[in-house]
């Protein structure tokens, strides 16, 4: 029983880990109250998930503003182009469907388009703030899988989310479900609106970021195989495989 209140048990580290998520919660609404900014803060918001994850414990609004100013301009960009695509989306619908008076293969099909795009979108701003992991003081570096993500083009965030959402469907997929049902949420469970007001952002980013984790074959605490490989053995050297703790000193080969 004394080990469940203790401060390296599990009661502690739930509420810990509940606490640091009520903050960046917090955070990321007061970052998006005006709307142009909901990119910087939905990359901000991965960026210290990620952290989170990696390290567990970090400074919440440390992380945060400086992912939101660090990301501010290219993270806008996406989220005018996201939201002009959607406003795009929506009209075309109503078009087709009175030009084609509701003819369901074309509406059918007109959906298909839309959830592709959908799932090509999902990946995007954690994408973005996949790329601020060395910057931020954790351990992100050893996750990049592409150094050129660091301080991606638009050409270039577009291929790779793209890519991934089609690569991984299940992963992509289950991140937008997560997203339906947490806006749905409030709607059909109204008593819950004071939790999902302090926790939705914040839990919502924490689990699509475990799915996009899966989808990307990041690896939070060792480095990937490719990366690992010539290394030698890390246990022989005492290195964590994050740093360049593992690497050969002059007297070895």
């Amino acid at each position: 029983m004394s080990r469940i209140f203790a401060l390296d048990g599990p009661l502690y580290r739930c509420l810990d880990k509940g606490w640091q998520l009520l903050k960046l919660n917090l955070l990321f609404l007061v970052s998006c109250l005006p709307l142009v900014t909901v990119g910087a803060g939905l990359t901000a918001l991965f960026a210290v998930v990620f952290a989170l994850q990696e390290e567990g414990t970090v400074r919440v609004g440390v992380r945060y503003w400086k992912a939101f100013k660090t990301r501010l301009a290219r993270s806008t960009q996406v989220w005018l182009l996201v939201v002009a695509v959607l406003t795009a989306l929506v009209g075309a619908y109503f078009l087709l469907a009175n030009l084609t008076r509701g003819s369901q293969p074309v509406l059918l099909t007109f959906m298909v388009l839309v959830a592709f795009l959908l799932l090509a979108a999902m990946p995007l701003f954690p994408l973005l703030a996949l790329g601020l992991s060395s910057d931020l003081g954790g351990a992100g570096a050893s996750i990049m899988s592409d150094q050129s993500l660091k301080n991606p083009s638009l050409g270039k965030l577009l291929r790779t989310s793209l890519g991934v959402g089609v690569g991984h469907v299940l992963e992509c997929g289950g991140m937008f479900l997560l997203l339906a049902l947490t806006c749905l949420l409030p709607i059909f469970l109204p008593r819950l609106w004071p939790l999902w007001l302090l926790f939705a952002g914040s839990l919502l980013a924490f689990l699509q970021a475990w799915l996009f984790r899966r989808a990307c074959g990041v690896l939070p605490v060792r480095a990937r195989p490719d990366q690992a490989k010539g290394r030698g053995s890390e246990r022989s050297t005492g290195g964590d495989g994050l740093d360049g703790g593992d690497r050969p000193g002059p007297g070895r080969r």
